[in-house]
């Protein structure tokens, strides 16, 4: 054993958060039926709109997808699938940042994964967008063009930060 505890691993967590800026809330307060919930039901592992908020700056001047003017994007989601598809879009925020942490290494090989990864999963979540860019990523990484996936990784950014579930 070593020791741990998780409330002071989450004490620990959350102050570093808020040394980053993060606003760190009292649970309670933003519980479901509280009158500022930020979720559902406790299942919701991961509180999208602040996700969205948080990946909006590194979308600022990333292209958008043609037509679409930065609006949020609605993906019909069945919603038995919900905590499943909040997991997935928390796994595809931590995946960007491998992605631009393997760009700046210079790493493509690790982008190719990524992108292996992101398009074989996208679709069974009903994000086609994240299949398409997952398999243009994977294939301009196979090419050696990492101008090609800086830009991919930027529609990704950019899609991330403005799709929402429409659970149903």
């Amino acid at each position: 054993m070593s020791g741990l505890v998780e409330s002071e691993v989450e004490e620990a967590a959350l102050t570093w958060l808020a040394g980053l800026g993060w606003q760190v809330r009292y649970g309670p307060e933003i519980a479901p039926g509280a009158p500022e919930s930020e979720r559902a039901h406790f299942g919701e592992v991961v509180l999208a709109q602040r996700l969205r908020e948080a990946l909006a700056p590194l979308a600022e001047g990333a292209a958008t997808p043609q037509g679409t003017g930065g609006e949020a994007i609605l993906v019909p989601v069945d919603g038995r699938l919900r905590s499943l598809v909040d997991r997935f879009l928390s796994n595809c925020g931590r995946d960007l940042v491998r992605l631009r942490t393997a760009l700046e290494g210079g790493d493509l090989a690790v982008a190719r994964a990524i992108g292996h990864s992101l398009r074989g999963v996208g679709g069974s979540y009903g994000f086609g967008e994240i299949t398409r860019i997952g398999g243009a990523i994977e294939e301009s990484s196979m090419r050696g063009d990492a101008a090609s996936v800086s830009g991919l990784v930027a529609q990704l950014e950019d899609y991330l930060s403005r799709v929402q579930p429409d659970f149903r």
